[in-house]
């Protein structure tokens, strides 16, 4: 791993840095505007150059103090009778979703689940949303199936992002909860991105100066949700979330990764 910009620019060159950049500062917008996102922007393009564990820990490490700030401001208002569901189901769908990645074949799995969320995305597009408030168990159920996808092929946020975008919710509220239960999917992967060597001392040096940088798209995005409606809000969010699902399809690898 390289441990510095300086040394990144010397080993790369200047047309990579660019990319390590500007990706930074595009994630960093998403984020602050949609709520999630910004691992699909930064990994596929970071990836290519510093590789694919790195640029995870990257994202991870920047992020990081952007979600636990966003999360402390959300505690109080978000809707924890529907996060706590989620959340359980997602730590428990988690570890079954790494065992599951020694038996099946990935690459079948992530056309399954890219297909579902465009899919989804389609509905939801379409003006379709829940008639009725999902159940106990179909909340933790759509939470298992986040965790599963995670751990299997580094997908589920955009199964969270979808099932909150089919309620009726508005911009704000989906946003509160977003960042309340990423706040803590973040704590809970912290520790096992050390474990596993994706979190080591050379990506905390690299992350150092990219945070400034992620930070200023973090505010733009911010600013530019306070002024969107909440169509706006709710269009963007399901282009980001059909955009994760396009990103991961298996025929983009050779561009993309």
């Amino acid at each position: 791993m390289i441990a510095s910009l300086a040394a990144l620019l010397g080993t790369t060159g200047p047309k990579a840095l660019a990319l390590i950049l500007s990706a930074t500062l595009v994630a960093g917008l998403v984020r602050g505007f949609v709520g999630f996102g910004a691992g699909m922007i930064f990994v596929p393009i970071v990836g290519s150059i510093v590789g694919p564990m790195p640029a995870v820990g990257l994202i991870w490490t920047v992020d990081a103090p952007v979600t636990m700030a966003f999360a402390a401001g959300a505690m109080k208002g978000s809707h924890w009778r529907d996060i706590g569901p989620l959340l359980v189901g997602a730590l428990s769908g988690l570890p079954l979703g790494m065992w599951l990645l020694t038996g099946l074949d990935p690459v079948a799995v992530r056309w399954a689940t890219a297909i579902f969320i465009l899919a989804s995305v389609a509905a939801l597009a379409s003006g379709w949303r829940y008639k009725a408030k999902p159940g106990l168990l179909l909340t933790f159920l759509v939470g298992f199936c986040s965790g599963v996808t995670t751990g299997l092929v580094g997908i589920g946020g955009p199964f969270i992002a979808l099932f909150w975008l089919g309620g009726f919710n508005d911009a704000v509220q989906l946003k509160r909860n977003l960042n309340a239960y990423f706040g803590a999917t973040t704590l809970t992967m912290g520790p096992a991105f050390v474990l596993k060597g994706i979190i080591t001392v050379d990506v905390l040096i690299l992350a150092v100066p990219l945070l400034a940088l992620y930070l200023i798209g973090v505010a733009a995005g911010l600013g530019g949700f306070r002024h969107s409606s909440d169509t706006v809000y709710r269009r963007a969010a399901l282009v980001m979330s059909a955009l994760a699902a396009i990103m991961s399809l298996p025929a983009l690898d050779a561009w993309l990764r």
